[in-house]
């Protein structure tokens, strides 16, 4: 597999927290209202952090290289955004509504889990 098969899940989560943030953005307005019905309580800088340590962890396949741990790191961070990309799917599907996210959920974080 070339190496440059290991900069996949950077360059989804990049594409995908633009999304979420960026354009069309919302999510985080979007997220204090799921599930409906019930107000959650999610700060600016939790949602920073998580989305940090994701970002930190999709780096470091490329990072290591094409390695067993990068290899192995690669598909932890598959895994972590194909449920993420089912999350935003129920998410719509329960409030029939635009989750922001799902776009980039379904085009790029399932065919990466699914790979």
């Amino acid at each position: 597999m070339p190496a440059s098969f290991l900069w996949l899940p950077i360059a989804a989560v990049a594409a995908h927290l633009v999304e979420e943030f960026v354009w069309p953005g919302g999510f985080a307005e979007w997220y204090r209202h799921y599930p409906p019905g019930a107000t959650t309580a999610v700060s600016s800088g939790f949602l920073v952090i998580v989305n940090a340590v994701f970002v930190l962890l999709a780096l470091l396949p490329p990072l290591l290289g094409p390695s067993p741990r990068g290899f192995a790191i690669w598909m932890v961070v598959a895994a972590v955004a194909g449920a993420n990309a089912v999350f935003h799917l129920y998410a719509v599907r329960r409030t029939r509504a635009y989750s922001p996210g799902v776009v980039t959920g379904v085009l790029f974080y399932l065919p990466l889990a699914i790979v």
